[in-house]
């Protein structure tokens, strides 16, 4: 209800942040931002089809009681990553937090799929137990462990974020995916090492980001490799079981 005259003055007397709080009640950036390059008008965008041949992933960080978060990334033919899906609940065990991931993923294929390194754990107390990533694996989400080094990942994260008026940025997300959108630009910054983030914040969506964006860095630098060397990274035993798994199954039942 008020005019633009006072919108100006109240932004020259207050700041843009305090305008933007008080004026427009918006959850403005912290100060320590961790990624100050995040800006909502150029990283999020209205979906758009993703198409079939766009290599994919998903990328999951596991939790109960706090959330998890699972992301569905795709790769343009420019190189450039979409964040295209989310979900994220709590209070939902392994099992259904798989099934819901493979509910979500029908009728498409992945690269790959990554989790947090400890959905592998399966010792407790000294006593054993069935696996987080077994868990989703028997809900037919099979998982690798992901890169958990946080400072080579979250230095990927800031380059794809990167832009400049005559450079699109690396990385976009739809605006479907609430949580990532929400929560990315609110991280701050660790206090003892400011390469990291503050692990108090709500990160659960930007560690499943950290993840994806990790895993497309390792494939894309195993295809410099080759290229580089004029032949292709031999498979690992992982990827020739992998295959000969795939070949024995009729190609209308093969499941990503």
């Amino acid at each position: 209800g008020q005019n633009r005259e006072t919108w100006q003055f109240q932004i020259l007397e207050w700041g843009i942040r305090a305008f933007r709080s008080e004026a427009q009640h918006e959850r403005v950036p912290p100060t320590g931002q961790a990624f100050p390059e995040f800006e909502a008008s150029v990283h999020v965008v209205e979906p758009f089809p993703i198409d079939e041949a766009w290599p994919k992933l998903r990328a999951v960080d596991y939790g109960y009681q706090a959330p998890y978060c699972c992301l569905w990334i795709a790769e343009r033919p420019d190189g450039s990553l979409v964040v295209y899906r989310e979900t994220y609940e709590t209070r939902m065990t392994a099992r259904e937090q798989g099934k819901q991931v493979a509910a979500l993923s029908v009728g498409e294929r992945y690269r790959q799929s990554v989790g947090d390194p400890s959905m592998w754990a399966s010792q407790r107390e000294g006593k054993r137990f069935k696996s987080v990533a077994d868990q989703y694996k028997a809900s037919g989400v099979h998982l690798k462990p992901a890169s958990n080094d946080r400072l080579a990942g979250w230095e990927r994260v800031h380059d794809r974020l990167e832009w400049a008026e005559e450079k699109p940025p690396d990385l976009v997300i739809f605006r479907t995916c609430p949580n990532l959108i929400r929560t990315l630009p609110m991280l701050v910054r660790d206090a003892n090492r400011p390469e990291d983030v503050d692990t108090d914040d709500e990160d659960h969506a930007p560690d499943a980001l950290r993840y994806g964006v990790m895993a497309f860095t390792r494939r894309a630098f195993g295809a410099a490799l080759g290229r580089a060397t004029g032949k292709a990274r031999p498979p690992t035993l992982a990827e020739k079981i992998r295959e000969r798994r795939r070949e024995a199954v009729p190609a209308g039942q093969r499941w990503a």
